[in-house]
Order: C-alpha cells, then structure tokens, then sequence
C-alpha cells in the first residue's frame, strides 16, 4: 500500500482506505458481512458507499473465532522460527519481486515475498 496517492486530490481516500481495509480483511480470513448493499458500518461490508475504512465489532469477534477458539482434542503442531536457525535459505530474483524462502525441516517454511516499486530496487 502506497499511502503517498492519498495527498492527491483524485483519490478518494476515505473508499481507498474502504478497499484496503477489506481486502487485508479477506486476507485474515473475513467475508463480507452482508452482500445485499447494505451499509453495516464495516470495511467488510458490500456498500456501494465505501464510507467505512475500519472493521466494526462483529469483525473482531470473527477474528477471535478465527484465530483463538482452537478446542479440538487434537494435539496441535507448534512451531517457532526464533528457536532454531533455518537449515536452507534460498532467494530467487525476479525483475520486479524476490522470494525468499527459509527451510526450517520438517514440512516447515517460511516465504517472503517482496514485491519492488518501480525504480525503486536496488
């Protein structure tokens, strides 16, 4: 997200702001509230008015859901990246992105991905 197009008068920085909210929304894992136009005073909201630029209540109570409500009787895998150094780190340039991928063994890897803003890589 380039914040600096938000200084210009051609955007509409409160739909943007609308549009960037819910789209980070989808990547945590959040659907629309409604889908009917109606406005919900949400970002995950489909109003064609795109006034809301923060996720309302109901949003961080699916998040909560989402993300600490783990109650199964299942042993979960846990994982953490700080207590062991990575076996393999590989990088692959690309002509506007790298990736970075680090191999912990075991199924288990992180990647990055770096997307480079024009005339900006070095």
């Amino acid at each position: 997200m380039n914040d600096s197009y938000f200084d210009s008068t051609s955007y509409d920085y409160t739909a943007e702001r609308h549009v960037m909210c819910q789209e980070v929304g989808h990547g945590y894992g959040l659907d629309h509230q409604d889908e009917s136009g109606a406005d919900l005073n949400t970002c995950m909201d489909y109003s064609s008015r795109l006034d809301n630029p923060h996720p309302n209540a109901h949003d961080y109570q699916q998040l909560e859901t989402i993300y600490n409500s783990h109650f199964d009787s299942g042993s979960a895998v846990t994982f953490s990246p700080t207590a062991t150094a990575p076996l393999k780190v590989s990088r692959s340039d690309r002509i506007h992105s790298t990736e970075i991928v680090a191999d912990y063994g075991r199924g288990f890897r992180i990647v990055t991905h770096i997307t480079w803003a024009l005339g900006t890589r070095h």
